[in-house]
């Protein structure tokens, strides 16, 4: 038997093609609603982990912001702990040099031959002599006595006059006698 096609050719093609295009573009459909529903878990996945990890480095960065903050606590604590130790060496060193002066005064004068009036150690690091001595001679020995002295830098006379005490002439003297502020502080360290 033979059968003969009527139709063209043409027409047939297409309806079989529609058919397989219809198929392929379902299969696409799916195939895109399938990928994009992974995209989109993905994406979501990724997104609760960037949200998980800055939730994790906020939490980190207020506890590293603690820490810094006890640290700079810490910091000034010791600065001010420092500035301590520095007034305590400086006492420390200072407090040797009105004993070192006087000593020197002590120690160089001549007995019964100078005697002090007043004395004043200042602020300003030197003491402020008032005396009388039994004459000039006396008292420039006593002067250059004192400049000898590794304590003492300088000796400066601000006055001398003649003053009369019951029946004996004296001299009376006002001077100001500069230390060696280096010369004690080395003796603290030997």
């Amino acid at each position: 038997m033979i059968s003969i096609n009527l139709l063209p050719e043409k027409s047939r093609t297409r309806v079989a093609n529609v058919e397989k295009e219809l198929i392929l573009f379902t299969l696409m459909l799916i195939l895109l609603f399938i990928g994009m529903s992974f995209t989109q878990r993905w994406i979501s996945h990724q997104a609760q982990t960037a949200r998980e990890l800055k939730e994790q480095k906020t939490a980190q960065k207020l506890e590293l912001l603690k820490k810094i903050g006890t640290l700079n606590q810490l910091e000034k604590k010791t600065q001010e702990l420092q500035a301590y130790i520095q007034a305590i060496k400086f006492i420390r060193a200072e407090q040797s040099r009105p004993v070192r002066f006087l000593d020197e005064l002590a120690s160089k004068l001549p007995p019964d031959k100078i005697w002090f009036e007043s004395l004043d150690l200042n602020q300003a690091k030197h003491i402020d002599l008032t005396g009388v001595a039994l004459d000039n001679q006396v008292f420039a020995d006593y002067v250059r006595k004192l400049r000898t002295s590794p304590y003492i830098q300088d000796v400066i006379l601000h006055q001398t006059s003649q003053k009369k005490i019951e029946e004996y002439n004296l001299v009376a003297f006002r001077c100001r006698i500069n230390g060696d502020f280096q010369q004690v502080a080395g003796d603290k360290d030997e």
